[in-house]
């Protein structure tokens, strides 16, 4: 599956979101959900890392292990960021 995210946020700007999407240990202080949320590689040529996440859902279902890559790079005469996740 692919999935492109289009939204607009009066009272956060880009980049403050931005910030929220690649920062794990923040994710893991506000989100009570997160069992394990940890970078397991980082290649900086590419910006890119191999993240680990277990997350806890509610009763009957078990909690699940999530693998994926991701990427981001930001442009900054474009106006771009951009954050790429593949599992």
């Amino acid at each position: 599956y692919e999935y492109k995210v289009l939204g607009r946020m009066h009272d956060v700007s880009a980049y403050e979101f931005f910030q929220t999407q690649i920062d794990l240990n923040y994710r893991k202080k506000w989100d009570h959900l997160v069992i394990s949320l940890d970078t397991i590689e980082v290649e900086e040529e590419t910006k890119s890392e191999l993240v680990r996440w277990i997350m806890r859902f509610p009763y009957p279902l078990y909690p699940r292990e999530y693998i994926f890559t991701r990427r981001y790079c930001i442009e900054p005469n474009q106006r771009l960021l951009i954050l790429i996740s593949r599992s």
